[in-house]
């Protein structure tokens, strides 16, 4: 937890200051350019990182796949209505 007394928006030493004139600067010059970048890099960085593909399905038989494809195009067919 920070400390009240601790203040995060200031610069801390000279690096910090040197880092937030330069941004400022590049700010000031080109507003939407700068805001454009900085989403860039925010981006690449907070992107989550990519699943790996699952592992591929073991090799079934051709008799296991076919039933496989007619129970798939059963779910997909809707029944016939009935005439009156």
């Amino acid at each position: 937890m920070i400390a009240p007394d601790h203040d995060t928006a200031t610069p801390r030493d000279e690096n910090e200051r040197f880092i937030v004139e330069l941004v400022l600067t590049y700010y000031r010059r080109n507003p939407q350019r700068a805001r454009q970048r900085l989403l860039e890099v925010l981006s690449e960085v907070l992107a989550p990182v990519p699943a790996p593909p699952p592992p591929p399905a073991p090799p079934r038989t051709a008799a296991a796949a076919d039933a496989a494809l007619w129970a798939q195009a059963r779910q997909s067919i809707a029944p016939l209505k009935k005439k009156r």
